[in-house]
């Protein structure tokens, strides 16, 4: 939700939680203030998904306390190794990108 608005089957094809399960925690979330749940203009039986201010807040100071924590983690690399491991990082992720999206594609196949 950091990236836009999502419904909840959208967030539940990223997050693997039952949807009793996410139903619960979208219900937290709200409770404290964290989100928002407005109307989805294509579809009037789900809900749109938003950060709230609050939630907005609460995800930079998250993303921003997980940055110091990995640039104190990265201290003990050299400039060189670093670069390595930011291409094998990117590596991976354009490797389970590719997967995520085989896999959506073949779920939506008829077999």
């Amino acid at each position: 939700m950091h990236k836009g608005p999502l419904t909840i089957g959208e967030i539940q094809s990223k997050v693997p939680l039952a949807l009793g399960s996410m139903t619960a925690v979208v219900d937290r979330l709200e409770r404290r203030g964290l989100i928002l749940r407005t109307p989805s203009p294509a579809d009037r039986r789900a809900k749109v998904l938003k950060l709230s201010p609050k939630g907005r807040a609460a995800v930079e100071e998250t993303f921003r306390r997980h940055a110091v924590d990995l640039e104190s983690a990265m201290v003990v690399l050299t400039h060189r190794e670093k670069r390595q491991l930011r291409a094998l990082l990117k590596k991976l992720g354009q490797f389970a990108a590719a997967a995520e999206a085989k896999a959506r594609i073949a779920a939506k196949s008829p077999r």
